[in-house]
């Protein structure tokens, strides 16, 4: 038995600056096999081999950077994606190099200018014809897929004094559309050192998975 989800893109954020990341552009990752694991991860900024399985890996040079404009294309960086499920939970984690320890965070509280990752979802198979752009466009506009149902988006985070932007003031816009991060169940711990950690529990139930 093998439960199947389809991770469109994660988004990661380097410094203050927006760097589009698609995490499982790369080949053969158009599908992934995820295995169930047999016992849960510890939600709790640390990666360890027997919780997770590397499922992408992206490091220095690799194409997925040069689609940056930000100045990080060449630089020493590195970015992990982790994951595991079980019947409750998909689990997933990033990795990534902090370029910028002492980074100088925006002057509004906006998740978009603090170092940050950003997740969308789909509760199943992307190529099924239920989530074909109507149009036939190739891909969906944004405020389209916002309109739907089935997409989810989330940005997880901390400010500069380590509060997750669901704790800090002022940092209303973590959910984009669904409401994944305010399920009870859902858990998020962040870490930041020479890498940033980036941890999360996401219930099946809140991207609408049966």
């Amino acid at each position: 038995m093998k439960r199947m989800l389809a991770m469109i893109f994660a988004f990661v954020f380097l410094l203050s600056v927006f760097v589009p990341t698609g995490v499982f552009a790369k080949e053969p990752f158009t599908s992934i096999d995820v295995p169930k694991c047999e016992k849960a991860p510890v939600i709790d900024g640390e990666i360890k081999d027997e919780e997770y399985k590397l499922v992408a890996s992206y490091e220095e040079g690799e194409p997925a950077w040069k689609r940056d404009s930000s100045g990080v294309a060449g630089l020493d960086v590195k970015l992990d994606v982790y994951a595991t499920w079980d019947d409750e939970f998909f689990y997933y984690a990033v990795i990534v190099t902090n370029l910028d320890p002492k980074y100088t965070p925006g002057p509004n509280t906006y998740v978009f200018e603090q170092p940050g990752l950003m997740t969308a979802m789909l509760r199943d198979d992307p190529t099924l014809p239920e989530f074909a752009e109507p149009t036939g466009a190739e891909n969906w506009s944004w405020d389209a897929a916002a309109g739907k149902s089935f997409a989810k988006e989330w940005t997880v985070g901390s400010t500069k004094n380590d509060v997750e932007f669901m704790k800090a003031p002022g940092y209303s816009s973590v959910n984009h559309f669904g409401a994944v991060r305010n399920d009870p169940n859902y858990k998020v711990v962040i870490t930041h050192g020479d890498a940033d950690i980036y941890e999360q529990a996401i219930p099946w139930a809140a991207i609408g998975k049966t």
